[in-house]
């Protein structure tokens, strides 16, 4: 058994590190980090303190192998247990308790997976020759509300536990996809008719400890089950679950701080934000005034880069000014197609160079113009991904000269997600709009 202590002051952090199996067995190892989220962004209230305590108990059982436990309480400590030899069968738990010194707070859950390897596989594994583990597909999790016992004595047992109600069951997998951009917990321990997690917004608090009464919390089950095979045999996976407080005071608990983060700027957003750190892209879509003809220069574009010769597919449209048009453009990982839709014109291209490889933007330029452009919405790998700030841009300029406003989304792509990413963009032409074919354009450009 090891301890480790960590600290950020910006999160909590429950990283339940590394689970792996080697040939006769498996190796599992938790950790947890916890701490207080002080300070708070995106209109978040800053009034009073807040300090986030939380009490852990882990329990695992391997059978005639052994079993065993760990306690504790972290604030601002990270603990870190260790298994080893995990075969299917062993099962075990893990209780998070909160505390929150003071004030109310709104908790919320995310996490992610961070590593999932085959792990140089012993025959006859793997199944597939993806170089991706199956561990995680493979092991059942449920996360439930509970009570521990204040008086279980030197060890704790899943006996020590009361249920309240179950909020999510599946394999860890699916539960990691779901809580991926975060999910609000409830401290009233009350979960929707349909299960799963409540809206934003819907959530109780928890309380503080300036109240009598005390939080549930939050018990994580998992199990291995007996009939799987030789699938997992070497695979190695790691994941990261983390714990929000927000103030409830003065707050409504919409706010999501597992969100993808948005921040507007000047120019174009390959060269404001250094992609690829030499102001390159990994594929884009531009929509440009061209001739504003069904035939002639081009109007609509996608590919590898759009406007450089050879590196794009190309469209027509006509526009007409003051209109509001629907855009999306999605990649699929599995064929590296990259498609663009704009108003009811599509055109694709697959992209021959590197994939979308970490943070997105869109962004308006204009002459003698106005370009509106937001994003509405953004899929990764099939789920909702949520943003958190800014969502438009507007490029406007009436003189000499143009204006190029940016929106970046900081998304983490690895070159391997399949995504979709939607929205509206309106031009308005000014009467001394000089007609060039680039005077006017909105584009959506990954990294």
């Amino acid at each position: 058994m090891t301890e480790r202590f960590e600290i950020s002051r910006r999160k909590a952090l429950a990283a339940l590190g590394t689970i792996g199996v080697a040939a006769g067995g498996a190796g599992v190892g938790t950790s947890a980090y916890f701490n207080d989220t002080e300070s708070f962004e995106n209109n978040i209230v800053t009034a009073g303190t807040l300090d986030l305590i939380v009490d852990y108990y882990s329990y695992w059982n391997q059978g005639s192998a052994s079993s065993g436990d760990v306690t504790g309480s972290a604030d601002g400590e990270a603990v870190t247990a260790e298994l080893s030899d995990v075969k299917p069968g062993d099962n075990g738990l893990i209780a998070f308790c909160p505390r929150i010194e003071t004030n109310p707070a709104y908790l919320w859950l995310c996490g992610a997976l961070t590593d999932s390897s085959e792990n140089g596989y012993t025959e006859p594994e793997p199944e597939d020759d993806n170089g991706e583990g199956e561990l995680e597909e493979n092991i059942d999790v449920t996360l439930s509300y509970c009570e521990v016992a204040d008086d279980f004595g030197q060890d704790f047992t899943p006996e020590d536990v009361t249920n309240v109600a179950t909020a999510w069951t599946g394999t860890l997998a699916e539960f990691l996809t779901t809580i991926q951009y975060g999910v609000p917990l409830d401290g009233d321990a009350t979960v929707p008719g349909d299960g799963s997690f409540p809206a934003p917004g819907e959530q109780a608090h928890f309380v503080g400890s300036d109240s009598e009464d005390e939080n549930y919390c939050l018990c994580l089950d998992w199990e291995v089950p007996t009939d799987v095979g030789n699938e997992i045999q070497s695979d190695l996976l790691k994941f990261d679950l983390e714990f929000h407080a927000q103030q409830a005071r003065h707050n409504d608990g919409t706010n999501n701080p597992c969100a993808i983060s948005t921040e507007t700027g000047d120019d174009f957003v390959k060269v404001a934000r250094a992609f690829n750190e030499d102001e390159t892209i990994s594929g884009g879509a531009r929509a440009r005034y061209g001739n504003n003809g069904s035939s002639g220069a081009w109007e609509l574009a996608v590919g590898d880069e759009p406007g450089i010769s050879g590196k794009f597919v190309q469209g027509n449209y006509v526009w007409t000014s003051g209109q509001t048009v629907d855009w999306s453009v999605a990649y699929d990982a599995s064929s590296d197609e990259l498609s663009f839709t704009f108003d009811d014109s599509t055109i694709s291209d697959t992209l021959d160079d590197s994939q979308p490889d970490g943070r997105m933007g869109i962004q308006g330029k204009a002459d003698e113009a106005t370009v509106d452009a937001s994003i509405d919405s953004l899929t990764i790998d099939g789920s909702p991904a949520p943003l958190s700030g800014p969502t438009s841009i507007t490029a406007t300029n009436d003189g000499s000269g143009r204006e190029i406003k940016h929106l970046l989304v900081n998304t983490a792509f690895d070159g391997s997600t399949s995504f979709e990413v939607s929205g509206e963009a309106t031009v308005t032409l000014q009467g001394d709009y000089p007609g060039g074919d680039e005077d006017v354009s909105f584009d959506v450009v990954f990294e």
